[in-house]
C-alpha cells in the first residue's frame, strides 16, 4: 500500500503527542496489541490505522481525534530518513 501524505502526517502527529505526553511505545503497543516494529511503522507513515485504533491512541495520548488532522498534510514537509527513538 502506498504511503500518502495523510499517513505520514498522522505518524508525525502521533510521534509528537507520544513525546509530549511522555508515553512509552510499549504502553501503546500493549494497548493496540501490535509489535513495537508495527507501531514504529505507523509513526513512519508506513502502516495505516483503523478508525478504532486512532480513537484508542487519541484517548491514550490525551488528544481529541481532530488534533491529529488539524493541518493540511500537503503543507507539511517530511524528513525522508527519520529515525525514531526506541525504549531501553
Amino acid at each position: 500500500m502506498a504511503r500518502t501524505q495523510v499517513d505520514k502526517w498522522l505518524g508525525v502527529r502521533l510521534y509528537q503527542a507520544r513525546i509530549e505526553e511522555g508515553v512509552l511505545i510499549s504502553t501503546l503497543t500493549d494497548m493496540l496489541g501490535i509489535s513495537e516494529e508495527a507501531y514504529l511503522d505507523v509513526e513512519a507513515g508506513i502502516r495505516r490505522l483503523s478508525a478504532f485504533e486512532i480513537a484508542r491512541l487519541a484517548r491514550a495520548l490525551n488528544r481529541p481525534i481532530p488534533w491529529f488532522f488539524d493541518q493540511s498534510p500537503a503543507d507539511i514537509s517530511f524528513p525522508l530518513n527519520r529515525s525514531f527513538p526506541t525504549e531501553d
